[in-house]
């Protein structure tokens, strides 16, 4: 529930920008995040690559997409990132 009354500022908010490697999109370079909405919350900041989502490889925005009915009723949020070229784990429980 709270997921589907953020998404909107989430859309509107955030800004992020393909990494590619190899001629191919690796991860999405996060250089806006809403502050206050879960992706602050599992810690995603600026300058971030997300990586996978939900165990999901973020290789377009049409994969960011189709993950919206899944994150919906999904128990956590598990973001992979590389932040300063070094990997990470975020979580954060969402029901």
């Amino acid at each position: 529930e709270r997921l589907r009354g953020e998404i909107p500022r989430i859309l509107a908010e955030t800004t992020l920008f393909p990494v590619t490697e190899d001629g191919r999109v690796i991860g999405y370079t996060l250089t806006r995040i809403a502050e206050g909405t879960l992706l602050s919350e599992v810690g995603l900041r600026p300058g971030d690559v997300l990586m996978r989502l939900n165990d999901v490889t973020v290789d377009s925005l049409a994969t960011l997409i189709s993950l919206w009915p899944k994150l919906q009723s999904a128990p956590q949020l598990r973001a992979e990132v590389l932040r300063a070229g070094q990997p990470a784990s975020l979580v954060v429980n969402i029901k």
